[in-house]
């Protein structure tokens, strides 16, 4: 097994919510720009590959990033809009040996360098098998029983708290990354797995890209963020 820390960050081209979304302009850059510019200044990463099915993307790649960012050629099979992300890990991992994997999301282009550096943090001082990125959510969560009746799932509406005092948060997968190492990855063949630990992340990294109004408002965020100084 290779002591190496490698992020991997899936592209494929058949977008259709937003077309060519990886490498469509977003702040003045393509969206994979942004996360991969800040797995490049995560300095505890050694490789960062591409999985993509498209040459578009792939020119686009090679042309700001040049051989500092390395290229997997995903079959098409991991390409499709129905397959899970972890056909193109498992096809990853047969030709590539690791300690620890990222799996990288470009629909979340507000992920800093420090999150990563973080969750690696804690992956090896918590004993975790893996890690996944989060957003805490300080909201009143209610379920569904039967015919539409409503269940509070985490508080008692006779004892509602005020927010700032709430203290039984959810936490909410915001899709920016997910890390794992070699043997919980050779035991489950999933991105989750095992002793799992949280990495939280700011509360404008809720939003995933995956529609048009997504896209506007992610990107209100990053060029606010541009605008105080942002850096990834």
């Amino acid at each position: 097994m290779s002591d190496k820390v490698i992020s991997l960050i899936p592209a494929r081209g058949g977008s259709k919510g937003v077309p060519d979304k990886n490498i469509k302009p977003i702040a003045g850059k393509p969206l994979l720009y942004w996360c991969l510019k800040a797995t490049m200044d995560c300095k505890e990463i050694d490789e960062i590959w591409v999985a993509t099915d498209s040459p578009k993307i792939e020119k686009v790649v090679r042309d700001i990033f040049e051989d500092e960012i390395c290229i997997f050629h995903r079959s098409l099979e991991s390409a499709t809009d129905t397959a899970p992300t972890e056909i193109v890990m498992e096809e990853f991992s047969r030709e590539h040996d690791f300690s620890k994997l990222f799996l990288i999301q470009a629909t979340n282009p507000l992920l800093k360098s420090a999150d990563l550096a973080e969750a690696l943090t804690i992956l090896d001082s918590g004993g975790y098998a893996s890690i996944v990125s989060v957003v805490k959510m300080c909201r009143f969560f209610w379920g569904e029983a039967i015919n539409k009746t409503g269940v509070a799932l985490n508080y008692e509406p006779q004892r509602r708290q005020r927010r700032q005092d709430f203290n039984n948060a959810y936490f909410c997968e915001n899709g920016a990354f997910y890390l794992t190492t070699w043997e919980a990855w050779g035991n489950s063949h999933c991105r989750i797995s095992g002793k799992v630990g949280l990495l939280e992340m700011s509360d404008d990294t809720v939003y995933e890209i995956d529609t048009v109004d997504d896209w506007i408002t992610v990107e209100k965020l990053l060029q606010k963020r541009l605008a105080n100084g942002y850096s990834v």
